[in-house]
């Protein structure tokens, strides 16, 4: 057996030089065998001074860097509680095991994810809280044990200093529900004085993993997501899209984890890579999971892995209308929707029980949120929306448009002056043919339409709204 004095020496780190990380480093040096060989911080500087205190022989401001080049024994993360996912995943990814500064995480989601890529790595981690080992905590554990007050069934503890906490944690202020947050237990439950077992309606977070998380339409998600109640996995290969990722705060996860454990997969991918991604993580996904797609091209081309112990879901958004009210700027420049404005959306149940249709529309509803309107529709009937009318046609005839106002300002006219004259001609002939105004064109702009319709389009072009063309169309969606 080992004494003290031949315990091996466990090489650690510290990331985090805060208030907090004096006191760790103190309490460290009690303690025989770990020694702290590196210091990191966001501001290396903090971190230089901290480590020429207390002889730690090397600084760091990037924590991968630090777990690149160190051989560590353990880490220890004393930063804030919103940045402590993001470390432990990290250092899962490097098998370093982790000890974690209290409150684990932000949310109970973000525990269970911390939990599970430590435990998929096989890497310890614990999350410490010295408040059991304070004296006071101390001797009244010595008091319960030595039976003088008989047993104990319940008991009420008030525990006050004059700690001046936020003079040294400002940042504290702003931490919702702070007592709750430094509380020793809670319970959302009513106290009972009764001794039968209280029973509760709790039901399990249900688990949400986001596939391209970090691509346009993915990071769109992602910002609505986050904020739920679902526990969430983000899935991300790209390094653009992993730093687009760590700049909303969000860690990547580990697919061993995400897949098996998600209630709702959502494909986030393009058209063109849904084949692959699909055939590879499909399999992957438990009995009774929900595959939610976003658009209609890839399913109708049958470039999507099928189970029939899965559910498969299409929503996708309608943008909010050029005819929206937003009451502030901020709404009517969210173009894309899914951040202020106002917009609806269309659902179709590709495959499965009707239940999840339910889910879907819940997904739905947050993925896009504020969502006004759901349309129930077919998969079919979602591509003659789109690509036929949106993209083959709507599109189409706006770059021609756009073609149309370049040509004008090279022939000179101020590039100004033709924008407002073409965009303030398009809304209100949207707004006559859509119903928007009780009005209509002069006589002359119809007989000008009559005259450039057999000009500007082929005889037979509503063939684009036929399935067989439809197809074709999606077929040049898929393919690379």
């Amino acid at each position: 057996m080992e004494t003290a004095g031949e315990m091996k020496e466990l090489r650690f780190a510290i990331i985090g030089t805060g208030f907090w990380a004096r006191y760790q480093l103190a309490a460290w040096r009690e303690v025989p065998g770990p020694r702290c060989v590196a210091l990191c911080n966001r501001t290396r500087a903090k971190a230089e001074t901290l480590a020429r205190e207390f002889g730690v022989p090397k600084a760091y401001e990037d924590a991968e860097e630090l777990l690149r080049r160190e051989k560590l024994d353990f880490l220890d993360i004393i930063t804030d509680v919103d940045t402590h996912s993001r470390f432990v995943h990290l250092a899962a990814a490097y098998k370093t095991p982790v000890i974690c500064q209290k409150p684990m995480a932000p949310s109970i989601a973000e525990a269970k994810k911390m939990i599970a890529v430590c435990a998929v790595e096989n890497v310890a981690l614990s999350v410490h809280d010295n408040w059991r080992w304070q004296t006071p905590i101390r001797e009244l554990k010595k008091v319960l044990d030595s039976g003088v007050i008989g047993p104990v069934f319940r008991a009420r503890i008030d525990y006050c200093n004059s700690f001046p906490v936020f003079d040294n944690q400002p940042f504290l202020k702003t931490v919702e529900e702070f007592i709750l947050t430094e509380s020793r237990t809670t319970s959302h439950e009513p106290r009972t004085t009764s001794h039968e077992p209280r029973t509760t309606n709790y039901q399990p977070m249900k688990t949400l993993t986001l596939i391209g998380a970090g691509g346009k339409m993915g990071c769109r998600i992602t910002n609505n997501v986050k904020r739920s109640d679902w526990q969430v996995h983000y899935l991300e290969t790209n390094p653009a899209g992993v730093q687009r990722l760590k700049d909303l705060d969000v860690t990547c996860s580990d697919t061993r984890v995400a897949l098996p454990a998600a209630d709702v997969a959502i494909f986030a991918v393009p058209d063109v890579a849904m084949e692959s991604v699909t055939r590879e993580m499909v399999p992957q996904l438990k009995p009774g999971a929900l595959v939610v797609l976003l658009d209609p091209a890839a399913p109708l081309d049958g470039k999507v892995a099928h189970r029939d112990d899965l559910g498969y879901f299409i929503a996708h958004p309608c943008h909010p209308s050029v005819f929206n009210w937003e009451p502030t700027e901020q709404g009517f420049r969210d173009f894309y929707g899914g951040i202020s404005a106002k917009q609806a959306a269309v659902c179709a149940l590709m495959s499965g029980e009707e239940k999840f249709y339910a889910l879907g529309v819940e997904l739905a509803r947050l993925i896009y949120a504020p969502v006004i309107r759901i349309h129930r529709v077919t998969v079919e009937q979602m591509a003659i929306l789109e690509p036929a009318l949106v993209e083959t046609l709507a599109q189409t005839c706006m770059e021609i448009v756009k073609e149309g106002y370049d040509r004008v300002v090279a022939k000179g006219l101020p590039a100004d002056c033709a924008r407002d004259f073409v965009l303030g001609h398009l809304r209100i002939q949207i707004a006559v043919l859509f119903g928007e105004v009780n009005g209509t064109f002069s006589d002359a702009a119809y007989k000008i339409s009559q005259r450039a319709k057999p000009v500007l389009f082929k005889e037979g072009w509503p063939k684009i709204f036929e399935m067989s063309d439809i197809r074709e169309q999606v077929r040049d969606i898929t393919r690379k």
